[in-house]
């Protein structure tokens, strides 16, 4: 990411020809993504899923329980929202934002190498405990002691 160590057969793209099921507005086509989308997802949503399923079913009544996978839901949705109503917007803008990509990847490269260091020294509690200080703000204790 830093670019200092470059390997030419890491740093190759080969892009395959989507088989014609894959056009824009095909139902199946469509299907067939979303379920395979899906199938990935399932170790990230599952547990939180499974987690707010056993809160809502032992909840008091059922429009608590309502209500947790409602917010669920949305907090899922709205991102995709998001982001596929910005998609036509967002590409007006990729030309004037690729010219700061090379630092961002930079940037994230000494990141991870701090990261890789503070773990690899059994340090990560003084990158924890600056974030904690960082995040301040969002008074993270409090939200931890509602949880």
């Amino acid at each position: 990411m830093i670019g200092i160590l470059k390997i030419p057969l890491l740093n190759q793209e080969q892009r395959l020809k989507a088989p014609s099921i894959f056009k824009r507005g095909n139902l199946a086509g469509s299907f067939l993504f979303g379920s395979a989308f899906s199938l990935g997802w399932t170790p990230c949503v599952g547990p939180i899923l499974g987690s707010i399923l056993l809160l809502a079913s032992t909840g008091a009544t059922a429009l608590e329980g309502a209500l947790l996978l409602a917010t669920f839901s949305l907090g899922l949705a709205i991102p995709f929202l998001l982001i596929a109503f910005s998609v036509g917007r967002a590409e007006r803008y990729l030309g004037r934002i690729s010219k700061y990509l090379n630092l961002v990847s930079v940037i994230g490269g000494v990141f991870l190498i701090i990261l890789g260091v503070l773990v690899l020294t059994e340090n990560m509690l003084i990158f924890l405990s600056w974030s904690y200080r960082a995040l301040e703000f969002i008074q993270y204790d409090r939200l931890v002691d509602y949880l």
